[in-house]
């Protein structure tokens, strides 16, 4: 969970925003403390949260993972994208970041924090 946004909410709104899934990993046995920090924007929020990155490396490339969804509206553009996607990753190596601006966007509720439910 490092990092974890949460735009335009306070820590105690973020920690009450994380109770349940808490709560449910306790029940598993899985101890996790949060260490629920409030910065004044976003670049200092993702500067504390990703270290500098050495760009151009041998092994490793920064990019946008921002894909237009007529990339995916065809089989040719869907082909034609993934192929790209598995060029780079080919490589180098590929870490994804998923930021959703809001739960409102993704149709789901405060208690859906996975893409499995259960």
């Amino acid at each position: 969970m490092f990092p974890y946004f949460a735009p335009g909410k306070s820590v105690a709104e973020v920690n009450a925003l994380l109770a349940s899934l808490l709560s449910k990993a306790a029940g598993h046995g899985i101890a996790i403390t949060p260490n629920t920090v409030q910065y004044p924007g976003f670049k200092q929020a993702s500067s504390a949260g990703f270290p500098k990155e050495a760009i151009g490396t041998y092994n490793g490339q920064s990019g946008s993972r921002l894909f237009p969804r007529k990339n995916w509206a065809t089989t040719t553009s869907f082909d034609t994208t993934f192929a790209a996607i598995r060029d780079v990753v080919s490589k180098s190596y590929l870490i994804g970041f998923n930021i959703a601006p809001t739960l409102a966007a993704g149709d789901v509720t405060a208690d859906e924090t996975a893409v499995n439910p259960a």
